[in-house]
């Protein structure tokens, strides 16, 4: 049994190995520790097969990683200074303030701090994809490595919180360059006061829908935005996807807009249609040879279903429900 502790490290782990695709080294000799702390055997084989590369990139890149963080440091330190002192002058109305906050030097000392840091970075960042071969080389092996842990904390979380709503996203964030992984779910977005990266949760049903290979039928009498169309953008467009959601929820304005809004970035391999389900009032996942289905609302307590019969009989269901369901308009 893996410990809730040990899959937020490696959660941690995942963030750390990114920030080498967005250019934040971390010491190779801090990974070493925590996945030596977690000791177990996907972690350390997914660190050994690229701890190397990661050395490499670290020795290469560590002046000008170091400083990017220092710089980024002083221009947050200096924003949020501003605000601070904006806030307490207009909330006390300090006369010195007052004058300190309308100070133009200051101003264009704030401004430059905000807007010069990410075209710093842009510049560092382009200056070492077109002159370090070793990093545009391994990087793609880094990212490997990421989405196979990415996988195997999806899968752990099923596993050891299937029978449980404890099962808290917060503990298993990550924070992500690019949402371009499967099995995750974006919860923020990068902004002013959100950072400069993705923060990013794993998705259990988005980690079973990446790896299909070609079909998988979704039944979801629970479904929301986030669940339901973040987790499945990454799918392959040769996989098929099939969502049946209840009529109740697929009547709701608040759905149907937000189908609307992301239809068109499911690259047209995902159908939504909406059925009163009947006998499928349970979350449940089909795929060509296996079948999955939810002891709880949660898609983490999902459950194989080994019995044959009982899986045929998911799926002519499904299909039957199908023939009969509706689009959502």
């Amino acid at each position: 049994m893996v410990s809730e502790a040990d899959l937020s490290k490696i959660a941690t782990v995942i963030s750390w190995l990114d920030g080498y695709r967005g250019h934040d080294f971390k010491d190779p000799v801090k990974i070493d520790e925590a996945v030596k702390a977690v000791d177990l055997e996907p972690l350390s084989r997914g660190w050994k097969r690229i701890r190397r590369d990661a050395e490499k990139i670290y020795v290469q890149q560590k002046r000008q990683s170091n400083f990017l963080k220092i710089f980024r440091v002083a221009s947050n330190l200096i924003t949020f200074a501003y605000f601070a002192i904006y806030f307490l002058a207009t909330l006390f109305y300090i006369p010195i303030l007052m004058m300190l906050v309308y100070n133009p030097v200051l101003l264009i000392t704030v401004l430059v701090a905000a807007i010069l840091f990410p075209i710093l970075k842009s510049k560092i960042v382009k200056k070492i994809v077109e002159n370090s071969e070793i990093y545009s080389e391994k990087l793609p092996k880094i990212r490997d490595v990421i989405q196979d842990l990415i996988f195997y904390l999806c899968e752990k979380i099923r596993l050891e919180k299937k029978g449980s709503e404890k099962y808290k996203k917060k503990k298993y964030e990550m924070k992500v360059n690019s949402p371009d992984y499967r099995g995750i779910t974006v919860i923020r977005t990068p902004g002013f006061f959100g950072g400069e990266y993705y923060t990013v949760a794993p998705s259990i049903v988005g980690a079973i829908v990446s790896k299909a290979k070609r079909y998988i039928k979704i039944v979801d009498p629970w479904a929301t935005e986030k669940e339901t169309f973040e987790a499945l953008f990454s799918v392959d467009p040769k996989v098929k996807v099939k969502v049946l959601i209840s009529d109740k929820v697929g009547a709701g304005k608040r759905f149907k807009k937000a189908w609307k809004n992301v239809k068109e970035r499911t690259a047209g391999n995902i159908s939504f249609l909406s059925a009163n389900l009947g006998d499928l009032k349970d979350r449940v996942v089909i795929a060509k040879k296996r079948v999955w289905r939810a002891t709880g609302k949660g898609w983490h307590t999902l459950v194989e279903v080994k019995d044959r019969k009982k899986k045929k009989a998911l799926e002519k269901s499904f299909d039957k429900k199908w023939d009969h369901a509706h689009p959502i308009v």
